[in-house]
């Protein structure tokens, strides 16, 4: 049988921004449940073991572990009630009532106002329409940052990184720190997508080459990535003739953004069609009362 809970605010999402929504609300007395589908809040701070976290909220320089686990403790000191390992299987955003699926078993929450903070995923590799074989091999930074961070895994030996974002940017230097050859970074833009000192302290400290105005145009390899063929772009982001060079690398490193993680929420939701997510006012509501 399925229990029925109530509460003030419902948080969907355990990460950074769905804490500290938690904490806020908690904060001004009202009653709080926070859903995260992991075992621990922290979302992707969990696998950010480099430093630059908290200056501003802390006022002192954490890791993201570090940074997740304050805000963990200051939520257990507001009582917000946290359902991890949960999973959302539908979401009434008329009557604001969200059926989970957790070790506990089937719960019904009604809750006066919901907030939505599902985050985001990386964009893949077959969004990217890049010409070319689909061995093995390819990662998206934020996996390759799982797999070396908290799998303990290395994903190649040698590698080359499609996007300067700042996660693409952190990866360099992580890569290189763990033993792996990281060729360049290619960027297609006419600038870098991520900060400044991630430049300097990822790419230029440790001799990394970032190609502005490049981009990937072929992948080959049999069953394991062995090449990636990379072309200067024009000024509509064609590929320049002539321009082409080869790396032999047996690992691809996707830094090409993100994708708002709006999907089976509910269709009644209007989106923002610039950037995918949710159209919402300046408190962030949406176009449903209620629905933050």
């Amino acid at each position: 049988m399925m229990k029925g809970i109530s509460t003030d605010v419902l948080v969907i999402g355990g990460g950074a921004g769905g804490m500290a929504a938690a904490l806020s609300a908690a904060r001004e007395k009202s009653d709080v449940i926070l859903l995260e589908r992991e075992n621990s809040t922290g979302g992707v701070l969990n696998q950010c073991i480099h430093n630059g976290f908290g200056l501003h909220f802390y006022k002192e320089e954490l890791t993201g572990p570090e940074f997740a686990d304050k805000l963990f403790n200051e939520m257990t000191l507001d009582r917000v009630n946290i359902i991890s390992e949960s999973y959302v299987r539908e979401v009434d955003v008329e009557n604001k009532t969200v059926r989970v699926l957790s070790p506990d078993g089937a719960y019904e929450i009604y809750a006066k106002a919901i907030v939505i903070a599902t985050g985001a995923r990386e964009r893949p590799f077959g969004a990217l329409m890049i010409p070319g074989d689909r061995p093995s091999g390819i990662y998206t930074a934020g996996l390759a940052q799982r797999f070396v961070n908290l799998e303990n895994r290395l994903p190649g030996k040698r590698t080359l990184i499609l996007g300067s974002g700042d996660i693409g940017l952190i990866m360099a230097r992580r890569l290189v720190l763990e033993g792996m050859k990281v060729e360049a970074v290619v960027e297609r833009m006419p600038f870098p997508g991520g900060l400044l000192r991630n430049i300097v302290q990822c790419l230029e400290d440790y001799n990394i080459p970032l190609y502005l105005s490049h981009t990937v145009t072929k992948t080959v390899g049999r069953g394991r990535l062995e090449k990636v063929e990379v072309s200067e772009v024009d000024e509509n982001y064609n590929p320049v003739p002539g321009t082409e060079k080869i790396y032999d690398v047996d690992t691809l490193i996707l830094s090409a953004g993100l994708i708002p993680q709006v999907e089976d929420i509910s269709d009644s939701l209007q989106l923002d069609r610039v950037n995918k997510g949710y159209a919402v006012s300046n408190s962030c509501e949406t176009n449903i009362d209620g629905i933050y």
